[in-house]
This record gives C-alpha cells, sequence and structure tokens, in this order.
C-alpha cells in the first residue's frame, strides 16, 4: 500500500513540476521584436557601431525550428541585433563569403534563409548562413 501511495504522490509531484515549467517557458514572436525590424535599404544605415542582421522568412522552415532560440537570444543580448524579413527584391547567391567586407548595399547578399550578418563600422565582417551555424555561432558567444 505505501508503493502505491509513494507512486501516486511521485506521478502527482512530477505532473504538477512539469506543468511548472511549462508555464515558465516564453514564446517570443518576431513582433516583440518590432523596435529592431529593418528595411533591406536600412542595412547599413543603423546608427551603431557593431551589430547583427538577422535574416529571415516567415516560411522558412529552418528559421521556424530557430525561432525561439535567436528571439530568446535577442532578448538576452547586449549585442544589437535587427531583424530583416525577407522580401522580393533582396539578393540571394551561395558565396556568401564575398560578402565579408562589404560597404554597401550594391555589394551584399544573403545565401538563403536564416541568415546571421555581422557589421562593424560599417563593414560586413562575417555572414553565416543556416540555422546549424547560426545556433553554434550563438552559443559560442
Amino acid at each position: 500500500m505505501r508503493k502505491i501511495a509513494l507512486l501516486i504522490f511521485l506521478f502527482i509531484f512530477v505532473s504538477v513540476s512539469c506543468k511548472r515549467s511549462q508555464k515558465n517557458i516564453v514564446n517570443f514572436d518576431y513582433n516583440d521584436f518590432s523596435n529592431l525590424t529593418i528595411k533591406w535599404s536600412d542595412f547599413f544605415n543603423q546608427p551603431d557601431e557593431q551589430y547583427y542582421v538577422y535574416f529571415y522568412s516567415e516560411q522558412c522552415g529552418y528559421c521556424k525550428m530557430i525561432k525561439q532560440d535567436i528571439l530568446g537570444y535577442i532578448s538576452q543580448s547586449k549585442s544589437r541585433i535587427y531583424l530583416l524579413s525577407y522580401q522580393e527584391g533582396i539578393p540571394i547567391k551561395l558565396d556568401v563569403e564575398r560578402t565579408v567586407g562589404a560597404i554597401s548595399i550594391d555589394q551584399m547578399w544573403f545565401g538563403g534563409t536564416p541568415s546571421l550578418v555581422f557589421i562593424e563600422k560599417g563593414v560586413v565582417g562575417l555572414n553565416l548562413l543556416g540555422a546549424q551555424s547560426i545556433l553554434m555561432f550563438l552559443n559560442s558567444t
């Protein structure tokens, strides 16, 4: 009888603990960071000396997969990370390493979504393509 009572107690305790921890999970949306949303034409026109631009698409499966990771990181990061949603006219090419050193919109493109670009003093220093690369980078910083 004691074993059954103990099992019931453990089951209830675990159930309550799981529900409590699920309530503490914050689900972010891009709209929560509307103050960080930029247009393609403003890519190089940000007031910060150093900043990142996260390039995503609402329809991108990989973007959906890391959405909470990137938005959670933005919510806690001291670094400025702007959001740029895919729109027609933004150039897409695979050789993103050639954009390192770019200083103007004419020299800039993305490999696709998701991408994360680092800009320092108006110069592209890093252009990462893909969910795995972005997550590894964020985990290393």
